[in-house]
């Protein structure tokens, strides 16, 4: 089932062009990474999906019965709420009843009475039946894997990179049809990005992401989107096919250059030698020169390369705990 489609998208921003007619369309199960050069409107187009900004022309079609979660790389939280309420921000009516129980073992805990174990005991009955109580398992399993523990504290008290972990948390637990990701292994350690790598290989949903991870890449898309000077490319297959059909697809382009300049090169110097257009054939050849004249190759922006000697997460490069070094006495 296809759950969104771009036709003939553009979007510009004065100076530079950042989508000239891009078309593709999103299945269910698809698992996309879009990949470019820094600068390259990424970030921008993952926010045009998620209708958040607007394209200049075109035609962006959602499935009306799609929903589409989207995390951007600096995600923006309620501070007025716990970690609690964020994370169950978009869970609908599986939050109320989540929370409404929160509150009722919580009173109880404080003062019970026979009042509010009835009042729990109709609000169980509510969540088996709308199946709350395997959100809730789910929940605590990606909360423990995240390291978040303490539900109850206020967002205002988290730092950036917690609070990275949060909306991370709220995106997988909204069980989206649609999730798009920005650079969602920032501020993540080295098993947690095996986790969650883990956990949207099972994804049922779409999903698209940008990473510069590029082990991240390989295991969990099947299909790699590339923007490139405003053009969309798709290339069916995960990082590593992407690279080796990109380099076929240059030593290609090469090739036609080369082809090209040999044709110009020696229409040029039949041109100079003045021939006359008089017959039907002169005519063609002397149009076909001036067309190669006018003819252009798309010049290539830059690799987008991504490779490195080891994984890539985010910023991080390197992580020490207590780690000591002395001089004989001296620390």
């Amino acid at each position: 089932m296809t759950l969104l489609t771009l036709r003939s998208l553009q979007k510009d921003f004065g100076i530079k062009t950042i989508l000239r007619n891009a078309s593709f369309s999103l299945e269910e199960g698809d698992k996309v990474g879009l990949i470019g050069t820094n600068g390259s409107g990424k970030s921008t187009l993952l926010k045009i999906i998620a209708g958040l900004e607007p394209h200049d022309a075109g035609e962006r079609w959602l499935n009306s019965r799609a929903k589409v979660v989207y995390l951007p790389q600096q995600p923006e939280l309620d501070c007025d709420r716990t970690i609690l309420e964020q994370i169950f921000a978009d869970s609908g009516e599986s939050r109320s009843l989540l929370l409404e129980y929160e509150t009722l073992s919580q009173a109880i805990a404080q003062q019970p009475s026979e009042l509010l174990m009835a009042q729990l005991s109709s609000l169980s009955q509510k969540m088996e039946q709308a199946g709350v109580w395997e959100l809730e398992t789910q929940a605590k399993a990606v909360l423990t894997r995240l390291g978040i523990t303490d539900v109850h504290r206020p967002i205002s008290q988290l730092s950036g990179g917690y609070r990275k972990r949060i909306a991370l948390a709220n995106a997988l637990l909204a069980q989206p049809d649609v999730l798009l990701m920005d650079e969602p292994t920032n501020h993540l350690d080295a098993d947690t990005v095996e986790w969650l790598q883990t956990y949207l290989q099972r994804f049922r949903g779409a999903l698209l992401l940008i990473t510069h991870d590029r082990y991240f890449l390989d295991r969990v898309t099947s299909r790699i989107l590339e923007l490139d000077q405003g053009d969309l490319y798709s290339y069916s297959g995960n990082y590593s096919y992407y690279l080796e059909k990109k380099a076929e697809a240059e030593a290609s382009l090469l090739s036609s250059q080369r082809k090209h300049a040999s044709v110009l090169r020696r229409e040029l110097e039949w041109l100079k030698r003045g021939p006359k257009a008089r017959s039907t054939k002169q005519k063609a050849r002397i149009e076909r020169a001036h067309a190669l004249q006018q003819q252009e190759f798309k010049q290539a922006q830059g690799k987008v390369d991504i490779s490195t000697v080891g994984r890539r997460i985010g910023k991080k490069v390197i992580n020490l705990h207590g780690v000591s070094k002395s001089y004989g006495d001296r620390p």
